[in-house]
């Protein structure tokens, strides 16, 4: 029996526990203080659905990004664990430590989404969405729901790498605050990237969206609660900003290499933040491209059915089936777009031998 694994997994477990039931009473309480013109437990007790939607999606969205900030955690408490100079007091304000990641996390995920809601619905001037989800507007609901969720889903990466640049490495044996400037910038960079990326690449979604379906008025059918049209977008959007997601690992790999390089510039690292930029852009357009042609494609086999149709009637069905089409093509282009970016990489360059050592007879 491995007593230091089995030993960290019970700590982790007990923090997890304890820490995770805090933070979803707290994410409660926070969400009612944001949203002053909406009284929470009246409109829950009123079987209000689009109240309902919108804080289970911000709770679990908080929670998606405290998840991110476990892996960093656990990390610290490990190295500790596994030195032989560790004590009693050095475990204890290791578990400190961890608590101070999962309140770090949690204040972020707070402010985070909380601002892409609020810079959404300022861009967004036809439609007052707070108010239309005061008035159990479901279809809205699940446009704000889906921006949630997907800004969580995004960042839950560069938050780690950033957490990660905090782990003090396995030569020190005190567990002192100890940063990894390259790691620490790499996430940092990337947080700032995704954050002004997916709520601009989520505007333009929503809007292209609007330009792609002539026939139908996204504005006014959200605000007619049509449910239709709510999952059709969703799941459109959803998918795009799930391939933007394929770009993150790309983007780590790019800055990693040059902020790991000891004679980078300022100017390489601006280059490669530009990169990084145009691998978003590519993949966002890979992805138009490919759920639009395939929606589309899709349409045009099913000939007994007008699907656009049906649905600015309120089909949900249809809607339904649309979704899943959207879905589960982003899955399957997923690795590929990874793959591609990937490709775009310049690698560092290994010897002519491969990088394999080799073994001299005597």
């Amino acid at each position: 029996m491995n007593s230091i694994l089995l030993g960290q997994g019970l700590i982790e477990l007990l923090i997890s526990v304890i820490f995770g039931l805090a933070m979803f009473f707290l994410s409660f309480k926070v969400f009612s203080l944001l949203t002053k013109n909406i009284d929470e437990i009246k409109e829950i007790s009123n079987n209000n659905i689009a109240v309902a939607v919108l804080i289970a999606s911000f709770i679990f969205g908080i929670m998606l990004l405290i998840k991110a900030s476990i892996g960093p955690a656990m990390d610290t408490l490990i190295l500790l664990l596994n030195s032989k100079e560790s004590t009693f007091l050095m475990v204890i304000l290791a578990i400190v430590r961890i608590l101070l990641f999962f309140i770090f996390s949690a204040i972020f995920a707070f402010v985070i989404l909380w601002l892409a809601i609020k810079l959404f619905t300022l861009l967004t001037t036809d439609i007052d969405e707070i108010e239309e989800i005061k008035n159990n507007n479901v279809a809205v609901s699940f446009i704000l729901a889906t921006l949630i969720i997907s800004m969580s889903l995004i960042l839950s990466k560069p938050l780690e790498t950033l957490l990660s640049g905090l782990v003090s490495p396995p030569s020190q044996s005190n567990i002192g605050i100890s940063i990894n400037l390259s790691v620490f910038l790499d996430g940092l960079i990337q947080l700032g990237i995704s954050i002004v990326g997916i709520i601009f690449v989520f505007f333009l979604s929503f809007k292209i969206f609007n330009l792609l379906t002539k026939d139908i008025d996204e504005i006014k059918e959200l605000k007619n609660n049509s449910l239709a049209i709510a999952i059709l977008m969703s799941a459109f959007i959803f998918g795009i900003m799930l391939i933007i997601k394929a770009a993150i690992t790309p983007a780590n790999e790019a800055l990693g290499f040059v902020l790991s390089d000891s004679k980078a510039t300022a100017l390489t690292i601006l280059f490669v933040i530009i990169r990084v930029i145009l691998f978003f852009i590519l993949s966002g357009f890979i992805a138009f491209l490919v759920i639009w042609i395939s929606m589309n494609i899709f349409m045009l086999v099913t000939k007994k059915i007008d699907e656009f149709a049906e649905i600015k009637n309120k089909n949900i069905a249809v809607a339904i089936i649309l979704g899943i089409l959207i879905l589960s093509l982003t899955l399957m282009i997923y690795h590929s777009i990874v793959s591609i970016l990937n490709g775009l990489i310049k690698t560092p360059e290994l010897p002519k031998d491969g990088g394999l050592i080799k073994l001299q007879p005597k």
